[in-house]
């Protein structure tokens, strides 16, 4: 991290409510202020308050939030998360600590939806959003229509209502197409910035939440950090292999009917000789067969992980010609000159500290996940989601329930150096645990196992390169035994993820979905009889189990029942209607005498007149609801 020392009158944090409307601010007097903001990420902001400060009431309200300027310009604004208050017989009006997010939290909490212009995902009628043009346009309509006023009233609500693409479109970036379905908005961003050398950010300007695609701009010919000649206090620098040379993208289809291209780059290959190794990536990319898109996802990832990478913490001097905020930002490409060599590199993210003292921010240049456990904890688990969600497999079966004994293929001995031994043989606890490039103090390790040897294959620590990849495949496996071709679940989900389709009657490929032809044939719908079948209508249906000696049930497929019924003459209980009776009964009879009709109630007889007598006619025949209590949910089928 790098520090600039400022005052804390330099920082203005004013609390908006819910509305976004300023409701105060809190003065340097008070502040205690912790913030992390990342280039094209979610940040965090934490501030402590004495419990009588006239800011808590407000800041303690849901939906609450702050507004950071920092030299007279908005630096970031966000919504609280956490409240929480500590109190003691010292201090009875106890200490209130609020942690938030930066308003990007709005862009990870949305989808790009197939059609944004339906609000409903059940009722999608693309499979894809696909787009081309440049990539700022593509960032700001993707934003414009899916989280704006421009999407359909069903998706725009809370603070959606205030968000605002800033007016001018400069057109930056090449030319690029994306197809996302139902995928994460802020990753879809995140993956243009990079093609596109962008930043972009969501920030309260005004009454409105502004999304602002920025420049990320090279000022490493005027700020250059070096510890020799002053602008540094101190150092502290990684290099790692990069995380990938050969990307292997996957398109749309299933085995061999996919289609699987590889990219690699001039920078990969290079540092393939550099470092001896040739690290192999799958790009699961089934949401497009296009040629183009493919190649692109490729390009993507080598651009973030192709090259060698170069991780450094500065701590940079207080030095009025490179100040953050006006000279350097996030996103930035700064010059940092580390072991007397040079290299421009971004900073990814800041750090700042308000306290009695002074105001420090610091710089993190280029991935500092290696430098401590917990940033690199969530790059990992960011990962780990990235890649599960793209399985986008049943909700029974997540990474979190998968056991080390489901897990095939796992290493009886452990090496994290290069020595070989057995995890059950190490008596004391190794200064380092590093089994890839990033290295931890064994002391950091928490939950630390007491055995480490489930099977028979040894591997040494550099053969374990993907930890995620062990683990998707272990999740893929168990989903497979799980959920063969053919089972139909329940689901609360308004669309089908991959590897389901609807159970909503559809006629879909006999290719395509060969393994699900093969479990249910035309048992639902023989489609067009020779390239398609229908997989089986849940629509306002219930399932019931098949029984050979029951007509309606003997078959699969077979349907019946209704919602509404109007029951027939025949099927009315047999009853009778007595239009005569005795004449000294002791209720009202009706008897006759040829002709005439007369009523007796007692022995009294009261004549009626000639003809029939009449009855009224009563009930509408209308028809009855024939449904049992039911709740409506949508049926998925695995393919």
């Amino acid at each position: 991290m790098g520090d600039v020392l400022m005052r804390r009158e330099d920082v203005l944090v004013e609390v908006r409510d819910k509305t976004l409307a300023r409701v105060g601010t809190i003065t340097a007097k008070y502040l205690r202020l912790t913030s992390t903001l990342r280039h094209n990420n979610v940040g965090e902001w934490k501030i402590t308050l004495p419990g009588k400060h006239p800011m808590v009431p407000y800041l303690s309200e849901h939906g609450s939030g702050i507004i950071v300027t920092l030299l007279g310009r908005t630096r970031f604004s966000g919504p609280t998360a956490r409240p929480s208050r500590k109190a003691n017989r010292e201090n009875p009006d106890g200490t209130f600590t609020f942690k938030g997010k930066t308003d990007d939290i709005l862009l990870a909490d949305a989808r790009a939806y197939p059609s944004p212009s339906i609000a409903d995902p059940g009722a999608q009628t693309a499979s894809n959003d696909t787009r081309t043009g440049d990539v700022e346009t593509l960032m700001r309509e993707y934003v414009a229509q899916n989280i704006t006023y421009q999407a359909p009233a069903g998706r725009v609500a809370g603070f959606r209502s205030y968000i605002r693409v800033e007016a001018a479109n400069q057109n930056r970036g090449p030319i690029a197409t994306k197809s996302p379905r139902f995928q994460n908005l802020l990753e879809l961003l995140n993956e243009l910035g990079t093609l596109g050398t962008l930043g972009f950010q969501i920030v309260q300007r005004g009454d409105f939440l502004m999304f602002e695609v920025l420049d990320v701009r090279d000022v490493s010919g005027l700020v250059r950090f070096d510890i020799v000649n002053g602008t540094l206090i101190s150092e502290e620098v990684e290099e790692s292999p990069p995380s990938l040379t050969r990307a292997i993208v996957a398109g749309q289809g299933e085995g061999v009917g996919r289609t699987i291209i590889q990219r690699t780059t001039a920078g990969s290959v290079a540092a393939e000789g550099d470092w001896g190794r040739v690290i192999e990536e799958f790009v699961d990319q089934r949401d497009t067969d296009v040629l183009a898109e493919l190649q692109q996802s490729g390009d993507e990832k080598l651009i973030e992980g192709g090259l060698t990478a170069t991780s450094v913490k500065v701590v940079p001097a207080d030095d009025t010609t490179m100040l953050y905020g006006r000279d350097w930002n996030e996103g930035d490409v700064v010059a940092v000159v580390v072991n007397g060599q040079e290299t421009r590199t971004t900073v990814t993210a800041s750090s700042w500290i308000v306290s009695d003292e002074a105001v420090i921010v610091g710089a993190a240049i280029g991935d500092v996940t290696g430098f401590d456990k917990d940033s690199a904890l969530v790059k990992r688990v960011d990962d780990i989601g990235q890649r599960t969600e793209k399985l986008e497999r049943t909700a029974e079966v997540s990474t979190d329930e998968i056991q080390w004994g489901q897990i095939g293929g796992k290493p009886t001995t452990f090496m994290p150096s290069a020595h070989t031994t057995a995890w059950g043989d190490i008596t004391g606890e190794p200064a380092t645990f590093a089994p890839s490039a990033h290295s931890h103090a064994w002391g950091e390790v928490t939950d630390k196992p007491a055995t480490f040897a489930p099977s028979a294959h040894n591997h040494v620590g550099s053969d374990v390169t993907d930890l995620t990849a062990i683990i998707a495949a272990a999740v893929a496996e168990a989903v497979a035994e799980a959920a063969p071709a053919g089972t139909i679940v329940a689901t609360g989900r308004g669309a089908a993820p991959a590897g389901w389709l609807m159970a909503q009657g559809a006629s879909v490929s006999r290719t395509t979905y060969a393994d699900l032809f093969e479990a249910i044939g035309t048992a639902y719908g023989a489609g067009d009889g020779s390239t398609t079948f229908n997989v089986p209508n849940f629509g306002s249906r219930v399932p019931v189990g098949a029984a050979s000696s029951i007509t309606q049930l003997n078959a699969l497929g077979k349907m019946g029942g209704e919602v509404d019924h109007v029951l027939t003459e025949a099927e009315m209980p047999a009853h009778r209607h007595n239009t005569y009776g005795g004449q000294n009964g002791s209720s009202p009879t009706i008897t006759t005498s040829g002709t005439q009709w007369a009523k007796f109630i007692g022995n009294t007889q009261y004549n009626l007149g000639d003809g029939d007598p009449t009855m009224s006619a009563k009930g509408g025949s209308a028809a009855h609801n024939n449904m049992q209590p039911y709740v409506v949910v949508n049926y998925l089928i695995k393919t």
